[in-house]
Parts: C-alpha cells; sequence; structure tokens
C-alpha cells in the first residue's frame, strides 16, 4: 500500500479499479451491447458501478458509526468487507429495480450489463491475484458464462441465467477452495446462495407475468 494525502491506497484497490475500468471498456466498445440502442442500460450499469463504490468505501461509516466520532478518516481507510458488500449489494439491486420502473428497462437487460463488466474484470483481478487450479476454475466458468451472455443475449432469461451461473461459480469456489474473494472482499457462502434465490424469484415472477399473454395467444 501507499500514502496519497491522507488515504491509504492499497494495491489491491489500485487493482480492483484497473480490473473495473477494463470491464467497463469491455462492455462500451466489444460488447453485444455496445449500441446506442442500449445506451441507457450501460448508464445504469455504470451509476450502479459507482454506487456500489461509494457503498463499499463509506459503509463502514454505516457499520461502525462510531468512528465518525472517534476517527473518521479511519472509516475511510479501514478495510470493506463482507457487512460492507451486503450493504451495497443491497442498495444497487433497489437501484436497479427502480431504474427499471422509472425508464422501462428491462431489469434483466440491466444485469446482463452488468455481468459483461465484472465477468471481465473479475477476469483481469483473478489471472493477476491467484493461481493454479483456483485460477483455471475461475476462468473457464467465466468464459462459459461470457460465452452463454454472446450466444444467447436476445433469449428469454438469459441475465439470468448467466447471474445464476456467476454466483454458482461463487459458491463452487466456497466448496472447493475454503477462500474465495470477490475482488478484494472474501465472501461467505450466504452471499451467492442469497443471488441464486434472487434468480429464482426473478423466473419465477417473469414466468407469473408472461402467464396472461400466452393465454391471449392461445
Amino acid at each position: 500500500m501507499f500514502q496519497l494525502g491522507p488515504f491509504v491506497i492499497q494495491y489491491e484497490m489500485l487493482l480492483v479499479f484497473i480490473s473495473v475500468a477494463l470491464g467497463v471498456s469491455f462492455l462500451r466498445y466489444f460488447s453485444p451491447m455496445q449500441h446506442r440502442d442500449d445506451k441507457a442500460i450501460r448508464e445504469v450499469v455504470y451509476n450502479g458501478l459507482l454506487t456500489l463504490f461509494v457503498t463499499m468505501q463509506f459503509g463502514t461509516l454505516v457499520m461502525r458509526p462510531e468512528l465518525l466520532v472517534t476517527d473518521p478518516l479511519s472509516a475511510i481507510a479501514y478495510p470493506s468487507g463482507r457487512q460492507e458488500l451486503w450493504l451495497a449489494t443491497i442498495i444497487v439491486m433497489v437501484y436497479f429495480l427502480y431504474a427499471s420502473w422509472r425508464h422501462q428497462h428491462a431489469l434483466q437487460r440491466i444485469f446482463i450489463g452488468l455481468l459483461l463488466v465484472l465477468i471481465p474484470a473479475e477476469m483481469v483481478y483473478v489471472t493477476v491475484q491467484s493461481t493454479g487450479v483456483e485460477t483455471l476454475v475461475y476462468l473457464s466458468g467465466f468464459a462459459l458464462i461470457l460465452w452463454k451472455i454472446f450466444q444467447h443475449i436476445q433469449k428469454r432469461w438469459t441475465g439470468w441465467i448467466g447471474l445464476g451461473l456467476w454466483a454458482l461459480l461463487q459458491l463452487i469456489a466456497i466448496v472447493g477452495f475454503q477462500n474465495p474473494f470477490l475482488f478484494h472482499v472474501v465472501i461467505h457462502w450466504s452471499f451467492p446462495v442469497a443471488v441464486i434465490g434472487f434468480v429464482i424469484v426473478m423466473i419465477l415472477v417473469d414466468a407469473v407475468k408472461s402467464l396472461p399473454k400466452e393465454t391471449k395467444g392461445g
């Protein structure tokens, strides 16, 4: 780590920034969502990522409010952990739901955009930070999910299936390696399980919504 004014910058955090920047570039210039028609979706994803970062960075103030009185600067430098990840994830989920409702975006298209940033970014991070079988498992799983999205982006439930596979890969890593991480945050098995639960709920909701249309069509 190194000092930048009052802030302590960790090399792991710098790698996260570089990885996410490359992921954003992938979404913008190389993904199936690079076209002008998906500009609004990309902006929602960018806002969600910014919200995620800010919440992860300052979520310690929510989890440990006493630091506001005792040592405010340490709250900024304090490394983010599982609690901050849960808080950030919930806030971003709520924002995505609001953006989908407010701007009439398909919610799963937003999550496809998120995966098209998150997966390439994680591939960069894992390649630098891990070695051996762990790297092979992560990269193979991520490549499979990307292939699935590229080949079936217009099909029903592709976003939910992709998100579910991403969470399943994290869960497999927890069982297999005992010390998995989402970038620099070590995650508990309950996190990917909750994501898989969310995916199942969204597929069921989507299926129920489509029933009247299918009935009318018949």
